[in-house]
């Protein structure tokens, strides 16, 4: 994949080079020229450029980017400023980094439906979850191991969990289903909400939307989503 980072800071910088050792396409753009010269022998490419403005932003290949992170860390206003123009350019996939409610309610209200906590999150979660097709969050147990979350595969809608089969299929375990409903936030935004369904059974229905908890293998989880 092409992926564009704004902002290395430790997290930007940190997501770029795993994505990058995973074989992507890394443009790593920063208005500071010592993080660039910093970065620059360590991913694809490393662009000085001021993401605010509008003119600067266009020179870079945003129609063909699969996915666009704003790690923007220092200034709310630079990266509520940069996601407006992402979304006027028609970026196909933008990740947010909010760094407060605050900033994570405007980022909602501007339509980001991804939104990533630094605090909570770590760059090779966030990697893993650009990399494997599908993937919605991950905690990796060891090397070849992880509970991951994944959106519930087309094919499986509509199913009971004893007629999908995953794990006679792909030696997955189901660990918990989660399913989405709307809210409104404090604004009046409609905003999806997650609930847990528990412990599932052989005869619990799999819903469009639905996203699964499963444990097993790195390779097993990229097979069922193939």
């Amino acid at each position: 994949m092409k992926i564009i980072i704004f902002g290395l800071g430790n997290f930007g910088l940190s997501l770029a080079i795993k994505l990058t050792k995973l074989g992507h396409e890394v443009i790593g753009v920063d208005r500071s020229e010592d993080k660039i010269e910093i970065v620059k022998d360590t991913i694809t490419h490393a662009v000085v450029l001021d993401s605010t403005s509008v003119q600067a932003v266009k020179t870079l290949p945003i129609q063909d980017a699969d996915a666009i992170i704003v790690a923007i860390g220092e200034e709310e206003g630079a990266s509520i400023m940069t996601i407006a123009l992402l979304k006027q350019l028609k970026a196909k996939r933008i990740v947010g980094r909010a760094i407060s409610a605050l900033h994570q309610t405007v980022l909602e209200s501007m339509g980001v439906e991804e939104i990533t906590h630094p605090e909570e999150d770590s760059a090779e979660r966030l990697a893993l979850k650009l990399d494997m097709k599908g993937v919605v969050e991950s905690f990796a147990l060891s090397d070849q191991y992880s509970v991951v979350e994944v959106k519930c595969p087309e094919r499986y809608e509509g199913q009971t969990l004893m007629q999908a089969n995953l794990r006679g299929r792909y030696n997955l375990n189901i660990v918990t289903i989660i399913r989405t409903e709307e809210k409104i936030n404090l604004i009046g935004i409609k905003r999806k909400k997650q609930k847990v369904l528990g412990v599932v059974l052989p005869d619990t229905v799999l819903l469009k939307g639905d996203i699964l908890v499963v444990f097993g293998s790195t390779e097993d989880i990229q097979r069922v989503m193939e």
